[in-house]
This record gives C-alpha cells, sequence and structure tokens, in this order.
C-alpha cells in the first residue's frame, strides 16, 4: 500500500503553535495508516527490539555494579548499603510498591564479628607475609565459632593445594584446608583466635593471626511488590529471591544474578503496559546478612508482610545458600558458567520469567 499525503490540504489557524500540533497529528494517523498493512514485519520489529532492549539493560546493570565503590560488599559494608540504595531506585522506577510503610528499603539489627589483625605468612627458607585483599581474605562467622581464612585462587602457590587436610593444633581446636571455588578456605576455630596456627601443607608451614570482635551492626532488605492483575489471585503470592551480600570472590556472579533479578522485576511491569499482566502478587525481596549465620533470610522470613499459607511458589535467583533448607521447597535457578556475563544473566532472566509463567493458574 503506497502513503499519499495530500498538498492541498490547509489548516486555517491564528496561532502558529495549534496549526503545527494538527499537522502533525494528521502525519501519525497517515504513518499508522501505512503502517497497519504490514502487521508481521511491525511484531518482528517489536519483538527484536525488546532483545535489543533486554540486553541493553542487563549490560548497563553490569557495569554498573561492577564499579570500584560495588565491588566489595559484605553485609554492613559500604558497598552493601550502596547496592541496596541501587535496587531501591530501580523498584521505585519500576512502580513496584513498597512492601511495608517507610519505602522500598529496611534495616535491621544484626550479631556480626568485625574484624581486628589479620596475618598471614608462608615459613620457608623466606618468610613471605601475604596481603590482605590480594592474596587473601577473612570472613569471621557470628555466632558459629569459626572464622574463614580464605586464600585467593591463583595469588598464592597455597591456591594450588589439593585434597581436605585437617591440621589439628589442639585436639579441641582443629583447623581445616578446604578447597572451593573461591579458592582455598582456612577454618579456624574460635578458641584459636587470636592465636598462632600452625598448620602443613605438605612441606609448606602457614602461620595465620586473626582476631575479631563482635558488635551489633545493620543489614539491610529491599523489597518491591507487584500487584497480581486478577483481585482473586493477588492473595497467592510468588517470591522472588536474591542474596544481596557477597564475598570479594564471588562478586563476578552475584552481578549476573543482581542484573536478571533486576530485569525480571522490569520486565513483569512491562508485561502489565503490553495487557499481558501476571495474575499473581510477586514479591522481589534482596537480602544480606547470609554469612552472619543467616540472620538476614531469617528476619525476612518473620517479617514477611503475609502469611506463610499465601505464598504459592519461592524461587531464588543465582546460587541458593544453605539457609533456605529449612525453609519449603524453594526453586533455584542459575545460568550456568558458560558464555559472557551478559550472556548469563539473559539466560537467567528467561528462566526467571519462565518460572513466573509456570504458576499462572
Amino acid at each position: 500500500m503506497r502513503c499519499l499525503i495530500p498538498t492541498a490540504c490547509h489548516v486555517q489557524t491564528r496561532r502558529v503553535g495549534r496549526s503545527t500540533v494538527l499537522l502533525a497529528g494528521l502525519f501519525l494517523v497517515l504513518g499508522a495508516g501505512c503502517r497497519s498493512s504490514e502487521p508481521v514485519e511491525s511484531k518482528n520489529a517489536s519483538l527484536s527490539t525488546s532483545r535489543i532492549e533486554v540486553a541493553r539493560a542487563v549490560t548497563s546493570h553490569l557495569r554498573a555494579l561492577d564499579s570500584d565503590g560495588l565491588r566489595y560488599r559484605e553485609t554492613a559494608t559500604l558497598g552493601e548499603a550502596r547496592v541496596s540504595s541501587y535496587i531501591a531506585g530501580h523498584f521505585s522506577r519500576f512502580d513496584l510498591q513498597p512492601p511495608v510503610a517507610g519505602g522500598h528499603e529496611q534495616t535491621y539489627p544484626l550479631r556480626k564479628h568485625l574484624l581486628g589483625e589479620s596475618q598471614l605468612w608462608l615459613l620457608e627458607a623466606d618468610t613471605t607475609q601475604f596481603v590482605y585483599g590480594r592474596d587473601f581474605t577473612v570472613h569471621p562467622r557470628s555466632s558459629t565459632g569459626r572464622v574463614d581464612v580464605r586464600i585467593l585462587p591463583g595469588r598464592t602457590i597455597l591456591s594450588a593445594a589439593r585434597g581436605a587436610l585437617r591440621l589439628d593444633t589442639t585436639v579441641a581446636a582443629p583447623a581445616i584446608f578446604r578447597p572451593e571455588k573461591e579458592g582455598i578456605r582456612l577454618v579456624l576455630d574460635r578458641r584459636v583466635w587470636p592465636a598462632f596456627v600452625q598448620p602443613r601443607v605438605l612441606t609448606t608451614t602457614v602461620r595465620a593471626m586473626v582476631s575479631a570482635q563482635e558488635d551489633i551492626v545493620t543489614g539491610h532488605l529491599v523489597g518491591g511488590l507487584y500487584a497480581g492483575a486478577m483481585p482473586r489471585m493477588r492473595d497467592s503470592l510468588l517470591v522472588v529471591l536474591l542474596r544481596m551480600d557477597a564475598l570479594e570472590s564471588g562478586v563476578k556472579e552475584a552481578n549476573v544474578a543482581m542484573a536478571a533479578f533486576l530485569e525480571t522485576a522490569h520486565r513483569v511491569q512491562i508485561l502489565r503496559l503490553e495487557r499481558t499482566p501476571v495474575p499473581q502478587s510477586i514479591y522481589f525481596a534482596a537480602y544480606s546478612g547470609t554469612e552472619e549465620s543467616c540472620q538476614g533470610p531469617q528476619w525476612l522470613m518473620r517479617n514477611l508482610p503475609w502469611s506463610r499459607e499465601a505464598i504459592a511458589g519461592v524461587v531464588h535467583v543465582g546460587a541458593k545458600p544453605d539457609c533456605w533448607d529449612r525453609m519449603d521447597p524453594v526453586t533455584v535457578v542459575e545460568s550456568g558458567s558458560d558464555g559472557t556475563a551478559e550472556e548469563r544473566a539473559r539466560v537467567l532472566l528467561e528462566h526467571t520469567l519462565s518460572w513466573i509463567h509456570s504458576h499462572a493458574p
């Protein structure tokens, strides 16, 4: 179909601004008539645009979350507080409702061991002192009687150690080297800190000293509610969870999960605008306090603004900590390790949206 714009049409008006508006409207109407003759191409273009928009949004999140101020985000750190504000700001932009009065962000007190002194040496012919944050990290675990000294992968010769060796300083105060994907972890019993520990890995002697003190700090929870499209289904709640705090070695994977989590919330609202809304209500919740004896997840469950009976399904975006083992079955969606961070975030987004759609009546 060929679009013809009449040239003999004149609109008489006293004000130029009004004439411009009328002509603009005419062009829009005629343009709409032209496009209506090619519905298939328009639909395909819309789908293509949607994919491009998703890719851009995911990439934008990953770049923002990889900034220097957000790379260190253990519970009660400045980085964790900034991530909390980042998520809350996007929930507000997506028009998700605050679940309680006072906004999307909630704070709560938790017990946390704050690190005092931390030293690690390699005792050989030439003594080597490792640098905290570059070669190893320390994570005191509140109320568990343990301190984890994590040797970062690829940074020291200790990172190549294999096997889990029980290294007893005394019968009552064991220390353990435990290989994990983020590196080798030296676990010290609380009864040995502050103390010198002299375990042996093959012919290598390691000496560590750790001291910490328990204090009351502030944890964060960010929540946003999507109100279901069907009134009778609004009491049937879906819960989408995200771990917000992250150890330094796990920040990259945490960013992938967070980008998918945020874009899931965005897509749910877009479905409403496209007149294909999700019938049930959905509660999006990002929590911290995982490393501190799961105090954050426990606080979240105690303070849900709904009864447990109303929850129709729970999904955790990204790897699920052990904190949720005592809860009803929690579905975990993960992206795997193949592909770039952007590709894995998009896979995680698709899996999360599929889970949501699978619970539609």
